[in-house]
């Protein structure tokens, strides 16, 4: 028990010093390289670095490269974990290059498609119709560049067209991976 407030002190600082790399980033909506935050903040590039993952991972932080660097920015990802477990609705969860990776048993019904034609289908090949001038590859670009989606389209099932509304959420893997789900 004689270590447990030099635990709470090491966490408060890691806490403390997550929220000023937040506030840094909110001032530069453009991005901050690890480089910059560090020398921004007067932290050490390692600790930056490892701040900058534990975000990234929970969604808070993107990044992107940029010349021979990565630059970071804020993001609003869900965790993959917390919409499996909250989500009751169909849904399908979508990777980087827009295949899809994971969906619910309802989700593989509505199609009336079997679970192994649906995983590794990529996004636009899933039946999906959009209304006006937005298209399956437009809508999974923003929902990956993390811009929530919701749009009207069709699903198309035996023949028929039946009206649904589709939000494309991004989120984040475990792996720190940025992705999207399409949730009806």
């Amino acid at each position: 028990m004689h270590n447990e407030p030099k635990k709470v002190l090491i966490m408060e600082e890691y806490l403390y010093e997550i929220s000023r790399i937040k506030e840094a980033l909110e001032q530069h909506p453009d991005g901050l390289s690890i480089t910059d935050i560090a020398g921004l903040l007067q932290i050490n590039r390692n600790s930056v670095a490892k701040y900058m993952d534990i975000l990234q991972i929970q969604g808070s932080v993107d990044g992107k490269k940029r010349g021979t660097s990565k630059v970071y920015y804020l993001s609003h990802r869900l965790a993959v974990d917390s919409l499996r477990k909250i989500c009751s609705q169909p849904f399908v969860m979508l990777d980087q290059n827009g295949q899809v990776i994971e969906h619910s048993t309802s989700f593989s019904t509505l199609p009336g498609m079997l679970p192994e034609q649906i995983d590794g289908q990529h996004f636009d090949q899933l039946p999906f119709r959009f209304e006006g001038e937005e298209n399956a590859r437009q809508v999974f670009r923003m929902a990956f560049k993390g811009h929530e989606q919701h749009v009207h389209a069709s699903l198309r099932l035996q023949g028929r067209e039946y009206p649904v509304n589709l939000y494309m959420i991004p989120v984040v893997f475990l792996t720190g991976k940025p992705g999207c789900r399409g949730i009806d």
